[in-house]
């Protein structure tokens, strides 16, 4: 009668599961051999479920069992090249029952001699495999079998035999046919544990700590529930024996891979590794490998444990490739992690350690892992305006363990402080970071643009004159910088800075800068600026007016090269002074007329007298202008003439004079046969005077 109980009714689904798994691997072996060993851990799975099932639970279904068992032993029978399968089959299904055992051992003998003759030509390289595990399985269940009968194996023999039995299960675990290497394992396990520990030789302790090791691997690469509870026993064994304690933290912590959420757990089991470890290059590797592994389930754990590794071991050791690998390492669980919060504080405490014990900086190659590590944070604390943690981590890298990266690289560190300062508004700060650079990197166009920057909110009129020479002096083939320092001006409101840039740009632009924009552009921005400072200024800032001088004599430097092109230009600076500055809007009239030549002497303005005096000067030292074109000549004349008019209305007799004689020379100096200059001087003299 069949089992009620929840046992019985368990054993009666794995007789179920067995019989349905030997009808399929009759059907397959009727269709063909060839597809048998992928069926192999299936086999090996129904040989185990039998071995589990009690003889009293098997008798309900033994009809059924016997039928296939004969159906698959005939079958198998029929290809000698795989009859040795039927005996892995025969021999689980029948353990207990040694009469049927050894005839199945001599049948087996039978075609594992025809094996042995056959030609190795007719099996495929898989069949081929498969029939030499299967003899030498063949080999040692004989050898097994005949122990089990007539005891004729003493203890040493048996460790012997177990030790073989390990080799072939380590083979099967190799080539991942795990099932079966679990088999063999527990056999040689079994012969081991069977023996008085006393009789077997020295190194029997060792060979069953590698069965168990081996066996916990194998365990775990077949993934279950019941697989990972028996590598924990297993590994809970060692541990009473007390053997080998860092090869048992190590299956630990196999086990524990396969559970993201065991962070602690592993943290333990690692702390304690760590503590008992000989330290080798091998072993540093390894527990560098196991904190990669824990940060992806604790990065703070991960920093913990370096962090003592460094000071408990490492720094005792003195072996400075092994601190400089660690730390690297502890650089980038910082850097790469989001939930450790500012831990500069606790690196720099740790570096300063560092020094002190080994009394030397890095070297070359691990102090350029660490701040490539380090850069990267620090632009990434940059870009999202946390200057305080980039200023931070900024000094890190700046520590004398890292000295071995060179002036340039420290520079480019010392000048990103001073950024992290700017965006601060700490401009204290800047100037200290500024006098702790060397002179070199003090000098530097990068920092002297900072040290502008910082100027032009300080308002230190010095400093940002200094620092705009010296980026000047350096811009020989690149005015990158200094049109970043007019940008710079401009973004602080400073139009006497822009235009003090702008004119720079222009100094520089003969001496084979990178093209900006075109030379009249330029004036023509620097002149509208200078001219809105003016009007800004009550009084007016006699320094404005010598810069716009300075720069309205710069005008004509190009003046053979590009007449025509200066003569637009000086229309629009024309009426653009005289809808805001007259005194520069006569200023420009006297250049003109300095620029065509020959010309009469005219009074100088009230303002600029020796602005007036060196443009005459420069003018004269010039070779002989181009043709300035008649249209524009009559342009100027004729608008500085209607000005005079407007002083003449305005009571204004003197600048009435003045400007009316300027425009009458300029009509003289046109190429119209003096039509023009005639036609302006009847009106000039049509005015009266006497009012």
């Amino acid at each position: 009668m069949a089992p009620t109980t929840k046992a019985g009714q368990k054993d009666n689904k794995k007789l179920e599961s067995v019989l349905a798994f030997a009808v399929k691997l009759e059907k397959t072996l009727r269709r063909a051999i060839q597809t048998l060993p992928a069926l192999i851990g299936s086999i090996h799975r129904s040989i185990e479920n039998i071995e589990s099932i009690p003889t009293s639970a098997i008798a309900s279904k033994s009809r059924d069992l016997d039928e296939r068992g004969t159906t698959i032993w005939n079958l198998t029978s029929k290809y000698k090249e795989d009859a040795t399968l039927a005996v892995a089959l025969a021999l689980g299904t029948e353990q207990s029952q040694l009469g049927v055992t050894e005839q199945i051992i001599e049948r087996a003998a039978f075609y594992d001699k025809r094996l042995q003759h056959a030609p190795q030509d007719q099996f495929t390289q898989e069949l081929a495999g498969m029939n030499r595990r299967l003899c030498k399985e063949y080999q040692m269940l004989r050898i097994t079998l005949l122990d089990q009968e007539q005891n004729v194996l003493d203890a040493p023999m048996r460790e012997q035999l177990a030790d073989t039995l390990f080799e072939v299960g380590r083979d099967q675990a190799k080539k991942q046919l795990y099932n079966p290497a679990l088999q063999w394992l527990e056999r040689a396990y079994d012969i081991l544990i069977a023996q008085d520990q006393d009789d077997l030789g020295s190194d029997a302790s060792a060979l069953k700590n590698s069965i168990m090791h081996c066996q916990v691997h194998a365990l775990l690469k077949e993934s279950c529930e019941e697989n990972y509870s028996r590598a924990w026993d297993i590994i809970h064994e060692l541990e009473n024996e007390a053997e080998n304690t860092v090869a048992v933290s190590l299956l630990k912590l196999s086990v524990l891979t396969g559970d993201p959420t065991a962070a602690q757990e592993y943290y333990n089991v690692l702390i304690q590794m760590m503590r008992q470890i000989h330290l080798s290059d091998v072993n540093v590797r390894t527990i560098l490998h196991h904190v990669h592994a824990l940060k992806q389930r604790n990065a703070g754990l991960a920093h913990t444990i370096l962090v003592l590794f460094i000071s408990e071991r490492l720094l005792v050791m003195g072996e400075v490739a092994w601190v400089e690998k660690t730390v690297v390492t502890l650089l980038w669980i910082c850097t790469t992690s989001t939930d450790l919060g500012n831990v500069t504080d606790q690196l720099e405490e740790l570096l300063n350690g560092v020094v002190a014990r080994s009394n030397s900086a890095f070297g070359a190659s691990a102090t350029h892992a660490a701040q490539v590590l380090i850069v990267r944070h620090i632009e990434a604390a940059y870009s999202r305006g946390d200057y305080e943690q980039a200023d931070s981590w900024c000094c890190l890298a700046l520590h004398s363990i890292f000295s071995n990266s060179g002036e340039s690289n420290i520079g480019k560190l010392q000048r990103k402080r001073m950024l992290c300062a700017i965006g601060k508004s700490d401009f204290m700060q800047c100037r200290d970071i500024h006098h702790q650079m060397s002179k070199s990197t003090q000098d530097e166009p990068s920092t002297q643009y900072l040290s502008y920057r910082v100027a032009l909110r300080c308002h230190d009129l010095d400093l940002a004159t200094e620092s705009l020479n010296a980026i000047g002096e350096a811009a020989e083939t690149d005015s990158t910088l200094l049109y970043a320092c007019v940008l710079e001006a401009q973004r602080n409101g400073n139009r006497r800075q822009v235009v003090r840039a702008l004119s720079c740009v222009h100094s520089r632009s003969g001496l084979g800068m990178t093209p900006g924009p075109h030379i009249s552009t330029l004036l023509r921005l620097i002149t509208r600026l200078l001219v809105e400072e003016l009007d800004s200024q009550q009084p007016q800032d006699q320094d404005c007016i010598d810069e716009l001088c300075n720069v309205l004599d710069g005008v004509w430097q190009p003046v053979s090269e590009d007449v025509d092109r200066l003569a637009r230009w000086i229309r629009c600076l024309l009426s653009l002074a005289l809808s805001s500055k007259v005194e520069v809007a006569e200023k420009i009239v006297d250049q003109v007329i300095a620029i065509v030549g020959n010309a009469k002497e005219v009074g100088p303005s009230d303002i600029g007298d020796q602005c007036v005096s060196s443009a005459k000067e420069v003018t004269l030292a010039k070779q002989k202008p181009g043709h300035y074109p008649a249209e524009e000549l009559e342009w100027i004349a004729t608008t500085a003439f209607n000005r005079a008019v407007d002083f003449y209305c305005a009571s204004q007799d003197d600048a009435c004079r003045r400007w009316a004689g300027k425009a009458i020379s300029l009509a003289n100096l046109g190429d119209d046969h003096g039509q023009l200059h005639e036609l302006l001087q009847n009106k000039y003299m049509g005015l009266a005077w006497d009012r």
